[in-house]
């Protein structure tokens, strides 16, 4: 299935090199008027619309929806016109083009819908993308932008290929950590207006933006760094350390309201709140997980697969169970054999061979607890080289990710926060 995708891909970047070409003046003014002619013939013939530049994703899109089915779409990809176009762009134009840059980054909009389905699709993109890099002239003038996410990358890497992935140059790793978006939280913070600013003076640093730097922890009776205390309950994204605090910057106004206000209540609220919506938010990625998981073989042939991937009221018995099964855990840290139990509870109600852990650990959900020179690391999925999609079954404790405290409001959780 990855080679089709990957043929789909390769094709519209090759529909959207030929639309960018042939209606944008920059381009085709670089032609002969008999260039134009054999291009044009070529996308008639292909059904490729060239009237204006389209993106490779427009392109994708429009594919999908003409060759409707398996057999309209080996059709559309063998045709034998395409060697010839694509023969035709490499050799006789691509070398009087400047170079050509396409970026693809929304594609993660679509990923929670059907992840399994999507990580496939991705896959292969990433092999069309690095196909590129094996012509001279086309990897000269043909760039493609690709962001993946961290699941597809590790899928990718778990080929025969892994050694030539991991050493290649073009491949960039954006793995955010604590320290990373340490840094990206104190610069945001720099760039707020004076208005924003609880406490007023020339440093723009958290302590005068909230007047705080130590929030206490009041069910496990500790105090915490304010960044840490905001970061533990994100997912490590720049997205979440956003949202979280556009809500928090609404403090500032209530504080000059009124000056008897709990600053270190409000913040705690505010974090839970956010913290919370993201929980819902994977439980919801992981019940759909669990939807495509119990998606009979046959399905692809008999073409009804949609009715799992598509029907919201399917998806959502599937999160009400699994948020059910986690809340009546009541707790943050299990065993091996809680996990264990988990497992034989979700394939039961499920009625399927449904791997529930190793779903919300492939989500981030649950990491395990490692020793190290006596203290307890939490790790989790794309840490440490962890990249297995199939979650590490050799230790004694696992932990959920803080937001899932608030999200499934549990009360007994571990006395160290898990960072």
């Amino acid at each position: 299935m990855d080679e089709k995708w990957k043929s789909i891909w390769s094709l519209c970047i090759f529909s959207s090199l030929i639309s960018h070409i042939l209606s944008k003046e920059e381009l085709n003014s670089k032609l002969i008027e008999a260039e134009k002619t054999i291009l044009v013939g070529y996308a008639k013939k292909l059904g490729i619309t060239y009237e204006s530049p389209l993106g490779i994703y427009d392109y994708f899109g429009q594919i999908l929806y003409i060759n409707d089915t398996s057999d309209k779409v080996d059709s559309f990809i063998h045709n034998i016109e395409w060697q010839n176009a694509k023969y035709f762009v490499s050799n006789n134009l691509l070398r009087r083009m400047p170079p050509l840059y396409f970026f693809l980054d929304s594609l993660d909009e679509e990923y929670e819908h059907a992840p399994q389905y999507w990580l496939k699709c991705q896959r292969g993109l990433f092999g069309a993308i690095t196909d590129l890099l094996r012509e001279p002239v086309i990897r000269e003038k043909i760039h493609v932008i690709l962001c993946i996410r961290d699941t597809v990358f590790a899928s990718i890497c778990r080929t025969e290929n892994q050694t030539k992935i991991s050493h290649e140059s073009h491949i960039i790793n954006l793995h955010w950590n604590r320290n990373t978006l340490k840094y990206f939280l104190e610069k945001k913070i720099e760039k707020l207006k004076s208005c924003y600013f609880i406490k007023q003076n020339s440093n723009k640093d958290i302590f005068n933006w909230l007047g705080i730097d130590t929030i206490h922890n009041v069910t496990r009776n500790i105090d915490e760094n304010i960044i840490d205390y905001i970061l533990r309950h994100t997912r490590h994204t720049p997205r979440d350390v956003i949202n979280i605090c556009n809500s928090l910057s609404s403090l500032t106004m209530k504080i000059k309201e009124n000056k008897a206000l709990d600053i270190q209540k409000e913040i705690r609220l505010i974090v839970s709140s956010c913290a919370k919506e993201i929980g819902d938010e994977l439980i919801t990625i992981c019940a759909k997980q669990v939807v495509v998981d119990e998606i009979p073989e046959e399905a692809g042939k008999h073409d009804f697969s949609s009715a799992y991937t598509s029907v919201d009221e399917y998806t959502k018995s599937r999160f009400i169970h699994i948020r059910t099964m986690l809340s009546e855990c009541g707790k943050d840290h299990f065993s091996d054999s809680d996990i264990q139990n988990i497992e034989k509870k979700a394939k039961t109600i499920f009625n399927t061979d449904v791997h529930l852990t190793d779903i919300m650990w492939m989500n981030g959900m649950l990491g395990y607890v490692r020793l190290f020179e006596g203290k307890e690391i939490p790790t989790f999925y794309m840490e440490n080289n962890s990249i297995s999609t199939i979650m590490p079954s050799n230790y004694q404790q696992y932990v959920l990710k803080s937001y899932m405290i608030d999200a499934l409001d549990l009360v007994d959780i571990r006395s160290i926060p898990v960072k």
